[in-house]
């Protein structure tokens, strides 16, 4: 039995579908997202309805359970309406399977749920792949579909596969490139990028530096120091207000500071 398994698509819809290409491809048996299918991309309807589409078999992730309907921030609740009436409380957070003899235990984190000696726990989160075959148990992070770490071709997608036969398990990380043009083009096409450009552009640098959540983390970090520099009452990140995100941005050490500038002003290519 041949399984697919990937968490942390978080709304990147290029991605996904190249994924779920190589999983045809490979002829996987069952298909399943471990969480944080929710992101900040522009397509996420689509997202959806492509898993929806392919029978995959999703868990809650900490964005799932995010009440970004609830926020005053235009950015958060234009994302929010991208699900249509989808009820992300019905998704499991905790996922005990077997196959060929083999308990399989599926979380969002690591910590969610005790895996049984001699199980097989599959868990995202960190968005970084990770294997480790213990004396009790197998540990497997498939890394990032959307939004992977420690990338080396830029930008890539990355999911597991696991082969199980009669108890024997064999595990492949696979990782695949795309171009980001498309995704830059929807954050502008689809308005997002008007609603937010901030935010925005945190998201394109993080798919094309791999450095997702070291980088948000210094932004958000940014702009906190904006908000005590400024005198504004704390609020919950992201929901800043529109001037301390703007503050940020013009003082933000940008890794990528003339690519998106150059698309914006002159039409050019971003890569």
């Amino acid at each position: 039995m041949k399984l697919a398994v990937m968490s942390d698509i978080h709304g990147n819809l290029p991605a996904l579908k190249l994924v779920i290409e190589d999983i045809v491809k490979q002829k996987a048996d069952e298909i399943y997202s471990l969480g944080d299918q929710v992101g900040l991309f522009p397509r996420l309807g689509e997202v959806l309805d492509l898993l929806d589409e392919h029978g995959v078999t999703c868990l809650s992730g900490n964005f799932e359970e995010s009440n970004f309907d609830q926020t005053d921030d235009r950015f958060l609740r234009w994302i929010a309406e991208q699900k249509g009436d989808r009820d992300f409380g019905i998704l499991p957070c905790v996922l005990r399977i077997e196959r060929e003899g083999v308990q399989i235990v599926m979380t969002h984190k690591e910590e969610d749920a005790e895996c049984p000696e001699g199980g097989l726990h599959l868990f995202g989160h960190t968005h970084k792949d990770f294997y480790e075959r213990g004396k009790s148990k197998i540990l497997l992070n498939p890394g990032s579909v959307g939004t992977p770490r420690g990338i080396i071709n830029l930008p890539e997608a990355r999911y597991a596969l696991l082969e199980i036969n009669d108890g024997i398990i064999q595990i492949t990380h696979r990782s695949l490139t795309y171009s980001a043009e498309p995704i830059w083009r929807d954050f502008i096409d689809s308005g997002c990028y008007e609603v937010n450009p901030f935010l925005s552009r945190l998201i394109m640098e993080m798919i094309c530096t791999g450095e997702s959540n070291a980088l948000i983390g210094r932004f958000f970090r940014h702009a906190k120091s904006m908000i005590s520099a400024d005198g504004t009452d704390n609020a919950d990140i992201p929901a800043y207000p529109h001037n301390i995100w703007e503050k940020a941005a013009e003082s933000f050490s940008w890794m990528l500071p003339n690519k998106f500038e150059d698309l914006l002003n002159h039409g050019g290519k971003l890569f």
